[in-house]
C-alpha cells in the first residue's frame, strides 16, 4: 500500500498546482441587461428566485472556462467598473477588488466589478441575509437598469411556498384627462415571501393586457410593490395572479410546493350623462351655458371643450348639471363640448358631446333704397340673434374707372342712413358694424353705385393706324376717369372729306369700342375725324384730327396706240385719269397671243415704248399698267400683229459664163440676208439621172451676188427670199416666182462620174449634199493633205479628178472626230444650261410654249404656222433637195453663210417622229438637243394618282409628306411638285391632291388666290407643254394641284371645290407659299375688333343667336377658338376666302349665349412643317369685342284703352345704366301660340290695336342696344327648398313679376355626394310648393325652374342646389383586408361602404375583435370616415379572431361585416413535466407533456444533453419521449427539451440526471493452480464487455529482485473465471478485479474490488512437465518459502526465448503504435469520446499504472483467452 499512498499524495499535489482561481464570463448580452448564473449556466429572469448552493466565489462546477460561479449582473455596456449590488435592506453589498479566493474578502457576500458586469459572490452562508437583492447597472445607452433576484438559504428556498400578494388591490386613475378612451388606471399591491417574477391579470375571468411595474420596498421583509397599468373601460372584478420563477423548480428535497397568489378589486364605470345641450348667452358673443341630466351615483362631472381637431381642454368640474362658460372661447369658431361623470371609486363614464359654432350675428337685408349721382341711402333690420348697442358704417368708394379707394367711417348711425359726398358713377362698398362688448361685422362689402352724368371732357388722343388708300383705322384713348362721370356707352365718330366737304357720322356703341375702321375713302385725300363721347345719350365735348389717306394703285391707262414694223411694235399711251398717287413707273408685258407661257416684262418712266426682236407676222398680246408707291394698277391689254416679211419685188439673173450667173434684187430694210435658190429644168446629157438644185446666201446689206459652179449642160430656174434674224433665229420670207436667166442652155465639157463633189480649199466653206437629205455645217479648217482640185473647162472635155479615196477617208475620220467632240461639248453645255434652268423659275425652256416666239420658221404664202402646231412639222423644211454648192472660183461678191445660230427643233409633243425624208434643216446642236430630250422622255416616270380615297367627305392629301392636312392649313413650294419627287414605292405624283369619297371621273376645280381657275391640263404631268407655274389635273374622285415653276407672285390661299359622296360641293382651302414666304410668316393676323350681328329671328329667342365676324390675313386660319371673359365657349365656325392678292379669309363664329363681357377669338394656323423652316416663330392672333346684355324692362303694365274693346296700352320703365337700351321690341302671344312681334319703339309706351275681344293675351317687352344682346327672360328670385328629408325636397317659389308663364317645369339633376354621375329627371306642369321625391339619401340636387310660354320656354332659375339628409348606412363596409398578420398583432383595413348604401358621410367605425377560443371581445371606436385601418395588438398567437366592423353616420349605425383571421404562429411555450422514466449505465429515458401554451402546431421537439460542461449534443423527435443512449456511467448530464413551431423554438426546459455507476464485483476469489499460476473466479455482471484482474507482489525472498512486480489479465465479459500464469514462485501477490463496459468503442472501467490474498495451499513435489516445441524445459518449484528450487536447461531455453520475445515485442510495438494512431484520429472526430484527462474519466480511470507490460502466460490452459484484438484499452496517465 506504500505505493498507493505515494500516488495519492502526488495526485493531490498536482491538483493543487493546477488549481485556477476562476474568471468572469466572457460573453455579455448584445443589448440590454441580464442576470447570469454560471453554476446553472443559464440566464435567469428578473425577479426570479435562487438559493445559496447555486452561487459561490469560486469555480464550483469546474467548467471548462473556469468561470466563477457567482451571480453575475451583466450589461451590453462593455465599460469597466459598472454596477452596484444591494442587500435586501437597501444597503450596498461591499465591493472587493482582490481575487475571488482571497481569504480577506468580505463575508458572507461581496461584489466584484468587471467590464460590463458585476458579480455577487458568496463566501459564506446566507442565513440572516435572505431576501431580494438588487443590481443597478447602466445599459448600452447609459441608462441605469434595475435587476432583482431573490436569494435564500437552501432551507429557506426549500420551504418557500410561493409569493404572498395583498388580497385587495389599490385603484388609481392615471389618465391625464377623464376623456381618455379607453381610460388608463393602475392596480397596486404588495408581494412578500419571494419575488414576483410574473404577474398576469384578468377582468371577470378574461385575461387583459397590462403594463407591469415592480419596486422593492427595502427592509427585512423584502416586499415588492407591484403596479399594473390597465387601458380599459370595463366594470367587474379585476384579479392579478403572482408567481415566481425558481432556478430549480419545486423544492430542493422534501418541502412544500410553491403556489401562486392572487390580489383582486371590484371596479365600476360611471354612467354617461344624457341630454347635453348648449345655449348661447347674451352676455357675450362667445358665452355659452351647458346643461345635462343627472347621473345617479356620480359624485361629480367634468366638462371639456375642443376647438377643431385640437386636444379637448378641461373647462372645470362641477357637482351640478349646468355650467356657464364665459371665457376662453373664440367667436366665429366651432367647438365640441364634452361632459363626463365620475365616482369616488369608479372609472369615468363615456362622454356626452354637443357641437356649437359661435357665428357672428348677421344682417341679411342691408341694402340701398335710394341712389342719386352723389348720395346713397341705406336701410337694414336688426340681427335676430343679438341686437347691438349701436351701429356704425365703414364706406370705401372709388370711381368705377379708378383702382384706388377713399375710405370714410360714420358712427352711431341708424336705419335709414344717407351717405353723401360721393362722386358720380362711383362704386362704394359698405360695412355695417354692430357694437357689443366687442364689435361684430353684421354685413360687409355691400356694393352700390352712384348714378351717371354727362362727360365733361373729350376723349384723349386720336390715333390713326393702318392708313390705307381707301381705309384707315381710327382709335382713341379713353375719356379721363375723373371727368368721365359714368360709363362711356358710345361715341359719335364723324369723318369729313376736306376736298369735297362730304361728311359721314357713325354711332359706335360700347365704351370699350375705341377703334373704328373707316372704309370707302378716296386715296391720297385729307379727312377730318371728330369723336364725341356720350353716357346714355348724354354727350360730352368733341375732339378732332386731320389725316391724309395713303396712295393706292393707279387707275388704268388710256389711249394705248401702236406702230408695227416686221420685228418691232411701238406703243404709246396716256397716264391714268385716276392716278391715286404719284405714278412712279409704267410696266409693259407682251407675249404671243396663242402662248400660255409667261409674259416678257419690262418697264419705262415714259408713256411710250418700242418692243423689238419680235417674230414677223405674229400676233402679240401687249399690256401696260401704271405703278404708284403702293403697287400696280390694272392692266390695259391690246392685241397687235407684226407685218409679214416682204417679198422682193425686183429680182433678175444675168449670165456671166457657161457655169456662172449674177443675181440682182431690190433692198429690204432690216433684212439679215437673202437666199437665192436654183434648180435645173432639163439636161442634154443622157448621163444625168437627177435634177440639180442649190442655193446661195448673201448678206442683208447687198443687192446682187454671183452664182457659179453651174452645169453648162443644164437649164436653171432662180428664185429669192428675204430672211430676218431675231434672237439668233432666222425667219425666212416667201420666195419670188422662179426666174429664167437668158441663155438657158449650158453645154457641159466634162461630166463627173461620182455622185458627190467635195470642193476643199484652205480655210474655205465645205458643202456636202446628197439626193435625199441636206445637213449644213459651217466649218473652217486647214488641211495638210494634198489638195484635191476640180477643173472644169468651158471649151472642151478636159477634166481631172484626183484622190477621191484619200479625200473620202480623211473626211470620214474627220467627221467622226468632229461628231464626238460636238456631242461631248453640247452635252456639257446642255447639262449646265439645264442645271441653270432648274434653279431659275423665270427661264423659258426651248420647247416651252413661250419659246415658240423665237423659233425658226419657213413662211408659206397663206399663213404663219406655229412651231408647236401639228401642221408645223410638215412645212418646217428647206425647199431645196440638194445641199447648195459654193463655187470655189466664185468672185469677190460671193459671201459665205452667216455664223451658225441655234435652230429650234420642231416636235410633235415630245415623241415627234424624226424622218430624214422630211428634209428638215437641223443644226448639229438641235439634233443633239432632240436626242437628249428623247432619252429624258424614255427615262422619266410620270407618277400616278393616290390609290386611296376618303371613305366619306373630302380631304386634302400631301403625298410628299404622306399626310392628310387640315382645311385651311399652310404649306410651301418645296412640298408639292408635278413629279414623284420623293420617289415613294407607289410612284405617287407629289402634287397637292383634293380628294373626295365621290369616286367619279373629272371632278373638282382648283382656284388661284385671286379667284381665277388654275388651268386644267389633260396631258402627262411631265409634258413640256403644261401651263406654268401651276396646273390642275383631274382623276377619278380627286384633282391634283401640280407645280412646275416657282410660286413667286402666286402665293396665297388656293381653293378647291369638289363634290362629296352626296354630290354636294365642298370647299377646301390651303395656303401655298414660297419657302421664304413660309419661313418668314409669323402667323395669321386677325382684325383686332370683331363685328357683331344678331342672328335670332326673334329677340325672344332663348338663348339669343349672334355672330362675331373678322378678317384674317397673312396665312390661313386653321383653328379658331373663342371665349367670353376668359372662359371657353362652343361656337360654329364659317370661313370664306375674300379673293384678291391679300389672300384674306372672312371668319364668322356663331354663338348661342346670353352673357355680357369680352368675347375673344384666337386664330392659329397649322403648318405642314411645325414651326418655321429656319426663320421666325409663328404665333397666334386674337380678335375681340365687348358685348353687353340689355337689362330686362321692369314695371310692365297693360291698360285697356277706351278707343276700342281690344285696344291696349303697354308701359314700362326706362332701361338705362351700363346696358342702356336704344329700343324695345313688343310681342303678344295668344294662348300657347308662338309670340308675334308687334313693333319696335324707342319709347317706353306703345298702343296696340287689332286684337280680338274676349281673348286672353300675354304681352312681352324686350330691350336691346345697338351693339348688345337683347334683354333676358323673366326671372324668379325666391326659388328655394322649404322642406328637406332624406328622400324628398320640397320647393317653393313666387311667380315672376314680369310675365307669368302658362305652367312650370322642373328639371332636377341629382347625384349622391359620393358619386360623380348625375341622374336627371324632368317634372312638368308643377306648381308651388312642389315636392320632388325618390331622391336617395345624402344626394346633392341641382334644380332648374322653367317657365312655359307656349312654344317658348324661359329658365326662371337655374342650378339651385339642395342636399337631402343622411340616414343610417344600409350596406356594410366593403371587403375587410387583414394584412401584416403576426403572432400577437395584425393590421385590419377595409374598403369604403358602397356609395349607394352609404346614405350620408361615414363619420366613424366600431371595430370589434373577438378571441373565438376564450370568447373575449374588445371594441374600438374609430372616428373619421377616411380612417379605414387599425392595428390590433396584444393578441394570442395561433388563435382565431373574429373581426367585425360597423360603419356609422353621426352615431346612426349601419350593418356589420365580419371576417375570421388566424393569428400567426409564434415560438412555443415551455414544455411541462419533464422527467426521466429510467436510468441505466449508459442510457436515460425521458418523457414530457406538450406546452400548455403551444402558440402554434408543434412540429418537433428538440433534445439537448451534455455533461456539466462542453457543447451540447442535439437531437430531435416528434414524440413526447426519448431515449438518450451512449452515455458514460456514473456521469451527471444536463438534459433540455424545447418545442418547435414553424416560427422557431421555445424556451428550454432543463433537468439534470446522473447515470448509475459500474457495479463492483461482490464475489471474487483466487486459487493457486501452480507455483507460477492461479485461477481467478468472480461473479458475472450482465452487459460487461470484459473483466480485468490486477495483481501486484507484496514481498520477495530473492535478493535479485529489485522492483515490485505488477500485472493484469483481461478476460471476456461472458466468463466468470480465468487462469493467471507467469507468476514468480518467490513472490507473494495481491489480486483485484474490475468490470469494464464498452460504449461507442470506448471502454469504461468500474471500481476495483478490495485486494484478495492467495490462500496457502500444499502442492505435491512432483513437477508438471510441459512440452515445448523447441526444447524440453523442466521447472521445479518448491512449495515452501525457501529458495530450494531446481532449474534445468535455462541456457537452452533462455537465449531462444529472449530472441523470440524481442521479435514479438518489436512487432507488437509497431502494431500497437499503428492502432493507437488510428484510434487517436478517430477520437478527434467523435464528440462523444471521453478524454482521459476529462472530469468524467476520473470516475472510471485506472488509478494504478502498471510499471510493466502485462504478461500473457504461454503455459495457461486453453480456457485462458487473451484480450480481444478489437478491444481498445485506455492507458491512464497522471500529468
Amino acid at each position: 500500500m506504500a505505493f498507493s499512498s505515494r500516488s495519492c499524495f502526488l495526485l493531490l499535489l498536482l491538483a493543487q498546482l493546477m488549481t485556477v482561481s476562476g474568471q468572469a464570463p466572457s460573453i455579455l448580452p448584445s443589448n440590454g441587461v441580464q442576470l447570469y448564473l454560471p453554476y446553472q449556466d443559464r440566464i435567469i429572469p428578473d425577479y426570479s428566485m435562487t438559493y445559496a448552493s447555486q452561487f459561490y466565489d469560486t469555480d464550483r462546477n469546474n467548467d471548462v472556462n473556469d468561470i466563477i460561479d457567482a451571480l453575475w449582473c451583466q450589461s451590453a455596456n462593455n465599460v469597466t467598473n459598472i454596477g452596484v449590488w444591494y442587500y435586501p435592506n437597501g444597503t450596498e453589498v461591499p465591493l472587493f477588488d482582490g481575487p475571488f479566493d482571497n481569504t480577506s474578502a468580505p463575508r458572507p457576500l461581496f461584489s466584484k466589478r468587471f467590464s460590463g458586469q458585476i458579480a455577487l459572490a458568496r463566501s459564506s452562508g446566507l442565513s440572516g441575509y435572505e431576501g431580494l437583492y438588487k443590481c443597478i447597472i447602466p445599459d448600452e445607452n447609459g441608462v441605469n437598469q434595475t435587476l432583482v433576484v431573490g436569494a435564500y438559504t437552501d432551507t429557506g428556498y426549500n420551504n418557500n411556498d410561493g409569493p404572498d400578494a395583498d388580497p385587495t388591490m389599490q385603484f388609481s386613475l392615471l389618465s391625464i384627462s377623464r376623456l381618455a378612451t379607453p381610460p388608463v388606471f393602475s392596480l397596486s399591491f404588495n408581494v412578500s415571501n419571494g419575488p414576483p417574477t410574473t404577474v398576469s391579470c384578468s377582468v371577470n375571468g378574461n385575461g387583459i393586457s397590462t403594463e407591469l411595474s415592480r419596486v422593492i420596498v427595502n427592509g427585512p421583509g423584502s416586499v415588492t410593490r407591484v403596479r399594473v397599468t390597465v387601458r380599459l373601460r370595463e366594470a367587474g372584478n379585476y384579479q392579478c395572479t403572482v408567481s415566481n420563477t425558481r432556478v430549480t423548480d419545486g423544492p430542493i428535497s422534501v418541502g412544500p410546493t410553491a403556489v401562486t397568489s392572487t390580489s383582486s378589486l371590484n371596479i365600476s364605470v360611471s354612467d354617461t350623462p344624457t341630454g347635453l345641450t348648449a345655449t348661447r348667452l347674451s352676455t357675450g358673443l362667445a358665452h355659452v351655458r351647458l346643461s345635462w341630466s343627472t347621473v345617479s351615483g356620480a359624485t361629480g362631472y367634468e366638462v371639456f371643450s375642443k376647438f377643431l381637431t385640437l386636444t379637448p381642454v378641461s373647462v372645470g368640474t362641477t357637482a351640478s348639471t349646468t355650467i356657464n362658460i364665459t371665457s376662453g372661447l373664440f367667436r366665429g369658431s366651432a367647438y365640441t363640448f364634452y361632459v363626463v361623470s365620475y365616482g369616488s371609486a369608479s372609472l369615468p363614464s363615456g362622454n356626452a358631446s354637443v357641437m356649437l359654432t359661435f357665428n357672428d350675428p348677421l344682417v341679411t337685408d342691408f341694402m340701398a333704397t335710394l341712389i342719386i349721382s352723389t348720395a346713397i341711402t341705406l336701410t337694414w333690420s336688426p340681427p335676430t340673434a343679438i341686437v347691438p348697442i349701436s351701429y356704425y358704417i365703414n364706406r370705401r368708394c372709388k370711381r368705377v374707372c379708378e383702382s384706388s379707394t377713399t375710405g370714410n367711417s360714420e358712427t352711431s348711425v341708424s336705419s335709414p342712413h344717407t351717405s353723401t359726398g360721393i362722386p358720380p358713377y362711383s362704386q362704394c362698398t359698405f360695412d355695417l358694424i354692430g357694437v357689443y362688448d366687442i364689435t361684430a361685422e353684421l354685413t360687409i362689402n355691400y356694393s352700390a353705385e352712384t348714378l351717371s352724368t354727362a362727360p365733361t371732357v373729350p376723349v384723349d388722343d386720336i390715333i390713326f393706324s393702318s392708313v390705307e388708300s381707301v381705309s384707315m383705322t381710327v382709335s382713341w384713348d379713353e375719356v379721363p376717369c375723373n371727368r368721365r362721370n359714368g360709363p362711356i356707352t358710345g361715341y359719335y365718330l364723324t369723318y369729313t372729306n376736306i376736298t369735297s366737304k362730304t361728311s359721314y357720322t357713325v354711332n359706335i356703341t360700347g365704351g370699350d369700342n375705341r377703334m373704328y375702321n373707316l372704309t370707302g375713302l378716296i386715296p391720297y385725300t385729307n379727312y377730318t375725324v371728330s369723336i364725341i363721347p356720350y353716357n346714355y345719350n348724354m354727350n360730352g365735348p368733341a375732339r378732332q384730327e386731320i389725316q391724309l389717306t395713303a396712295e393706292s394703285i393707279p387707275g388704268v391707262i388710256t389711249d394705248l396706240v401702236h406702230y408695227r414694223p416686221p420685228t418691232e411694235i411701238i406703243i404709246v399711251w396716256n397716264p391714268p385719269t385716276i392716278p391715286n398717287g404719284i405714278i412712279t413707273v409704267y410696266e409693259i408685258k407682251y407675249r404671243e397671243s396663242t402662248s400660255t407661257g409667261p409674259y416678257n416684262i419690262t418697264n419705262t418712266t415714259n408713256t411710250y415704248y418700242s418692243i423689238v426682236e419680235l417674230i414677223p407676222n405674229t400676233s402679240y398680246t401687249i399690256g401696260v399698267r401704271a405703278y404708284t408707291s403702293i403697287g400696280p394698277g390694272e392692266w390695259t391689254d391690246r392685241e397687235y400683229t407684226t407685218i409679214e416679211i416682204p417679198v422682193i419685188q425686183t429680182f433678175s439673173i444675168t449670165k456671166l459664163n457657161s457655169t456662172a450667173v449674177r443675181a440682182k434684187w431690190g433692198f429690204v430694210s432690216g433684212a439679215s440676208h437673202y437666199t437665192v435658190y436654183y434648180e435645173s429644168t432639163s439636161s442634154s446629157s443622157r448621163k444625168k439621172r437627177q435634177v440639180e438644185t442649190g442655193m446661195r446666201i448673201f448678206p442683208g446689206d447687198t443687192t446682187e451676188g454671183l452664182i457659179g459652179g453651174l452645169d453648162p449642160n443644164l437649164n436653171y430656174l432662180f428664185s429669192i427670199s428675204t430672211s430676218f434674224t431675231v434672237n439668233g433665229i432666222i425667219y425666212e420670207g416667201e420666195r419670188t416666182q422662179p426666174a429664167i436667166p437668158p441663155g438657158a442652155t449650158l453645154t457641159p465639157t466634162i461630166v463627173s462620174s461620182t455622185s458627190s463633189v467635195i470642193s476643199v480649199a484652205g480655210s474655205s466653206t465645205i458643202s456636202y449634199f446628197t439626193e435625199t437629205t441636206t445637213v449644213t455645217t459651217t466649218l473652217t479648217t486647214t488641211m495638210t493633205t494634198p489638195l484635191t482640185t476640180v477643173l472644169v473647162n468651158n471649151g472642151g472635155n478636159i477634166g481631172v479628178i484626183v484622190g477621191p479615196i484619200v479625200a473620202l477617208v480623211v473626211l470620214l475620220l474627220l467627221a467622226i472626230i468632229i461628231i464626238i467632240i460636238l456631242v461631248l461639248v453640247m452635252y456639257i453645255k446642255r447639262t449646265n444650261i439645264n442645271q441653270k434652268r432648274k434653279s431659275d423659275n423665270d427661264i423659258v425652256m426651248e420647247c416651252s410654249p413661250a419659246y415658240a416666239t423665237t423659233e425658226f420658221k419657213t413662211n408659206t404664202a397663206d399663213d404663219i404656222l406655229m412651231k408647236d402646231s401639228p401642221a408645223y412639222s410638215t412645212v418646217q423644211q428647206t425647199q431645196s433637195t440638194v445641199e447648195p454648192v459654193y463655187d470655189t472660183t466664185n468672185n469677190e461678191y460671193e459671201t459665205p453663210l452667216p455664223p451658225p445660230a441655234e435652230y429650234e427643233i420642231p416636235t410633235q409633243s415630245v415623241m415627234s417622229s424624226i424622218i430624214l425624208g422630211n428634209r428638215m434643216t437641223l443644226s448639229t446642236s438641235s439634233c443633239f438637243t432632240l436626242l437628249i430630250q428623247l432619252l429624258v422622255q424614255l427615262g422619266t416616270v410620270s407618277g400616278q394618282a393616290p390609290p386611296i380615297l376618303p371613305s366619306n367627305g373630302v380631304q386634302l392629301y400631301l403625298p410628299y409628306q404622306d399626310r392628310i392636312i387640315p382645311d385651311y392649313s399652310m404649306i410651301y413650294a418645296s412640298q408639292f411638285y408635278d413629279i414623284d419627287q420623293n420617289n415613294d414605292v407607289n410612284d405617287i405624283t407629289d402634287a397637292l391632291w383634293c380628294q373626295s369619297a365621290n369616286n367619279v371621273t373629272n371632278i373638282g376645280v382648283w382656284y388661284y388666290p385671286n379667284g381665277t381657275e388654275v388651268p386644267l391640263f389633260d396631258g402627262n404631268f411631265i409634258d413640256l407643254s403644261v401651263p406654268q407655274p401651276l396646273f390642275s389635273k383631274r382623276f377619278s374622285g380627286q384633282i391634283a394641284l401640280a407645280r412646275n415653276g416657282g410660286l413667286s407672285g402666286y402665293e396665297g390661299l388656293y381653293k378647291c371645290i369638289i363634290p362629296d359622296e352626296n354630290g354636294v360641293n365642298q370647299t377646301l382651302v390651303v395656303g401655298a407659299y414660297t419657302v421664304d414666304g413660309y419661313n418668314n410668316n409669323d402667323g395669321p393676323d386677325a382684325d383686332p375688333i370683331m363685328q357683331f350681328s344678331l342672328l335670332s329671328t326673334s329677340r325672344l329667342a332663348t338663348p339669343p343667336v349672334f355672330s362675331l365676324s373678322f378678317n384674317v390675313s397673312d396665312g390661313p386660319p386653321t383653328t379658331v377658338s373663342c371665349s367670353v371673359n376668359g372662359n371657353g365657349i362652343s361656337t360654329e365656325l364659317s370661313r370664306v376666302i375674300v379673293n384678291g392678292p391679300g389672300s384674306v379669309t372672312r371668319v364668322r363664329v356663331t354663338v348661342r349665349l346670353r352673357e355680357a363681357g369680352n368675347y375673344q377669338c384666337t386664330v392659329f394656323n397649322e403648318r405642314v412643317s411645325a414651326g418655321t423652316i429656319s426663320g421666325v416663330t409663328a404665333t397666334t392672333n386674337a380678335s375681340s369685342l365687348n358685348v353687353s346684355v340689355s337689362d330686362t324692362p321692369t314695371g310692365l303694365t297693360a291698360t285697356r284703352l277706351s278707343t276700342g274693346l281690344a285696344h291696349v296700352r303697354l308701359s314700362w320703365s326706362t332701361v338705362s345704366g351700363a346696358t342702356g337700351a336704344t329700343g324695345y321690341e313688343v310681342y303678344y302671344q295668344l294662348s300657347s301660340n308662338t309670340p308675334v312681334s308687334v313693333s319696335n319703339t324707342s319709347y317706353t309706351t306703345i298702343n296696340i290695336v287689332g286684337l280680338f275681344q274676349g281673348t286672353t293675351y300675354t304681352f312681352y317687352v324686350v330691350s336691346y342696344g345697338s351693339a348688345s344682346l337683347p334683354s333676358g327672360n323673366p326671372v324668379v328670385n325666391n326659388f328655394m327648398a322649404t322642406l328637406i328629408s332624406s328622400t324628398i325636397i320640397t320647393l317653393s317659389w313666387s311667380p315672376p313679376t314680369a310675365v307669368v308663364p302658362i305652367s312650370y317645369n322642373i328639371i332636377s339633376s341629382c347625384r349622391r355626394v359620393c358619386e360623380s354621375l348625375n341622374n336627371s329627371n324632368s317634372e312638368i306642369a308643377v306648381s308651388s310648393p312642389h315636392t320632388s321625391t325618390g331622391i336617395p339619401p345624402y344626394s346633392q340636387c341641382a334644380f332648374d325652374l322653367i317657365g312655359v310660354y307656349g312654344a317658348e320656354i324661359a329658365f326662371l332659375r337655374t342650378n339651385y342646389l339642395a342636399t337631402t339628409l343622411s340616414t343610417a348606412p344600409t350596406a356594410p363596409v366593403g371587403d375587410i383586408i387583414i394584412s401584416s398578420v403576426e403572432s400577437v398583432s395584425m393590421t385590419v383595413s377595409w374598403d369604403e361602404v358602397p356609395c349607394n348604401g352609404r346614405n350620408g358621410p361615414i363619420t366613424g367605425y366600431y371595430l370589434t375583435y373577438t378571441n373565438i377560443t376564450s370568447n373575449t371581445s374588445y371594441t374600438v371606436n374609430i372616428t373619421g370616415g377616411d380612417n379605414r385601418m387599425y392595428n390590433l395588438t396584444g393578441l394570442i398567437p395561433y388563435t382565431n379572431y373574429t373581426v367585425s366592423i360597423i360603419p356609422y353616420n353621426y352615431n346612426i349605425n349601419g350593418p356589420a361585416r365580419q371576417e375570421i383571421q388566424l393569428t400567426a404562429e409564434s415560438i412555443s411555450g415551455v414544455i411541462t413535466d419533464l422527467k426521466h422514466a429510467s436510468i441505466t449505465l449508459a442510457k436515460i429515458n425521458i418523457s414530457w407533456n406538450p406546452p400548455t401554451i403551444p402558440n402554434g402546431i408543434i412540429t418537433v421537439y428538440e433534445i439537448r444533453y451534455r455533461e456539466s460542461t462542453g457543447p451540447y449534443n442535439i437531437t430531435n423527435t416528434t414524440n413526447t419521449y426519448y431515449s438518450i443512449v451512449g452515455l458514460i456511467p456514473n456521469t451527471s448530464y444536463t438534459i433540455g427539451v424545447r418545442a418547435y413551431t414553424s416560427i422557431g423554438p421555445g424556451e428550454w426546459t432543463d433537468r439534470e440526471y446522473t447515470t448509475i455507476e459500474i457495479p463492483v464485483i461482490q464475489n471474487f476469489s483466487v486459487k493457486k493452480f501452480l507455483s507460477t499460476a492461479v485461477i481467478a473466479v468472480w461473479g458475472s455482471v450482465p452487459g460487461a464487455s470484459h473483466y480485468t484482474v490486477y495483481y501486484e507482489s507484496t514481498s520477495s525472498s530473492s535478493r535479485k529482485k529489485r522492483q515490485v512486480e505488477t500485472g493484469m489479465r483481461v478476460f471476456p465479459g461472458d466468463t466468470t473465471e480465468g487462469l493467471i500464469g507467469g507468476l514468480d514462485p518467490n513472490l507473494n501477490y495481491l489480486f483485484f478485479i474490475s468490470t469494464s463496459f464498452n460504449f461507442n468503442q470506448i471502454n469504461y472501467e468500474g471500481q476495483r474490488t478490495q485486494p484478495v490474498h492467495l490462500p496457502s495451499v500444499s502442492y505435491p513435489t512432483a513437477i508438471s512437465t510441459v512440452s515445448v516445441t523447441t526444447a524440453t524445459t523442466t521447472v521445479l518449484v518448491n512449495d515452501n518459502e525457501e529458495n530450494n528450487g531446481l532449474i534445468v536447461g535455462v541456457t537452452v531455453v533462455y537465449i531462444p526465448m529472449i530472441a523470440l520475445i524481442l521479435v514479438v515485442i518489436v512487432i507488437l510495438v509497431i502494431v500497437l503504435q499503428m492502432k493507437r494512431a488510428n484510434n487517436n484520429q478517430k477520437r478527434k472526430q467523435d464528440n462523444d469520446i471521453v478524454m482521459e484527462c476529462s472530469p468524467a474519466y476520473a470516475t472510471t480511470e485506472l488509478k494504478t499504472k502498471s510499471t510493466t507490460e502485462p504478461v500473457y502466460d504461454t503455459t495457461s490452459p486453453e480456457t485462458t483467452l487473451p484480450p480481444s484484438a478489437t478491444t481498445e484499452y485506455e492507458i491512464p496517465t497522471i500529468s
